[in-house]
C-alpha cells in the first residue's frame, strides 16, 4: 500500500508546460505540441476557437490521426461556451465531433463548459458516450452537480479554491469519487496548495484526500 509521502499529486489540466506535478496533463494548443508531451496530453478544439464547419472537420481529422497513434490521454479541453459570442451552432457541431472521436477511441474527455451544463449533458447523453468526462474548472450549482453526478461525471476544481478560501460558490459537499483537482492557467499555485485548500475548507483529512484523487485519476484512465 502506498504511503502519503509516495501517493502522488495529479494535476488534471494544465495550460503550464513546465508544471513538475508528479502527475500532470497537459493541454495542448497546437498540434505540434502533442510529439512533445507524448502520451501525458490532452489536445482538443475549445469552443473559443472554432470558426467554421470545414476547420472543424479539419481539426478533427488531425485530432482522429493522433488518436489512431495513441498518443493522447484524453480529448479535450472542448465543450460550450454561451459568453463569448462564438456561434453556438458551430460550438454544438465542434463538441459533438470530439465526443463521437472520445467515445470511438475510448478515451475519457475535458470539458469546458460555461452555462451550458445542460446542453453539454444532453449531447453525451443522445450520443451514448460512455467514456469518463471532466467538467474542468466546474462552476455549476447544486442543482447542476447533482446533474452532472447522475451522469457519473468528474468534477475537477482549481486555485479558485485557494483566491477565495472558502466553498464553493454554493454551499454544497462534493463527492470525493467524482473529484479531481488542476491548475488550470494559473501558474503561481502550485496543484498541493489546491490539495490543501480543499482539504482545510471541506475539513476532509489530507491523506484521505490524496488517497481518493488519486484513485479517481486511476479509475477515469484505467490504469493499474
Amino acid at each position: 500500500m502506498l504511503t502519503n509521502n509516495s501517493i502522488p499529486f495529479v494535476n488534471i489540466h494544465s495550460h503550464n508546460a513546465d508544471v513538475t506535478d508528479d502527475i500532470c496533463i497537459y493541454n495542448c494548443t497546437d498540434i505540434s505540441e502533442v510529439e512533445l508531451y507524448f502520451n501525458r496530453c490532452s489536445y482538443g478544439l475549445h469552443p473559443w476557437n472554432v470558426q467554421s464547419y470545414q476547420q472543424i472537420d479539419t481539426f478533427c481529422h488531425e485530432l482522429e490521426l493522433l488518436l489512431q497513434k495513441r498518443n493522447l490521454l484524453c480529448v479535450g479541453e472542448c465543450g460550450l461556451d454561451i459568453t463569448k459570442g462564438i456561434d453556438f451552432e458551430l460550438q454544438l457541431y465542434a463538441f459533438s465531433k470530439q465526443v463521437e472521436l472520445a467515445q470511438r477511441f475510448n478515451v475519457p474527455i475535458i470539458i469546458h463548459c460555461v452555462r451550458a451544463y445542460y446542453e453539454i449533458i444532453s449531447i453525451l447523453k443522445k450520443q451514448r458516450c460512455t467514456k469518463p468526462v471532466i467538467f474542468h474548472k466546474f462552476s455549476g450549482n447544486s442543482q447542476i452537480y447533482s446533474m452532472c453526478l447522475k451522469y457519473d461525471a468528474y468534477i475537477s476544481l482549481g486555485p479558485e479554491l485557494c483566491k477565495h478560501k472558502s466553498k464553493h460558490s454554493v454551499d454544497f459537499d462534493f463527492r470525493l469519487d467524482r473529484l479531481l483537482f488542476e491548475t488550470d492557467t494559473n501558474s503561481d499555485v502550485n496543484i498541493s496548495d489546491v490539495y490543501n485548500c480543499f482539504s482545510e475548507i471541506y475539513n476532509i483529512e489530507f491523506k484521505q484526500l490524496k488517497q481518493q484523487v488519486y484513485t479517481n485519476f486511476l479509475r477515469v484512465f484505467q490504469t493499474k
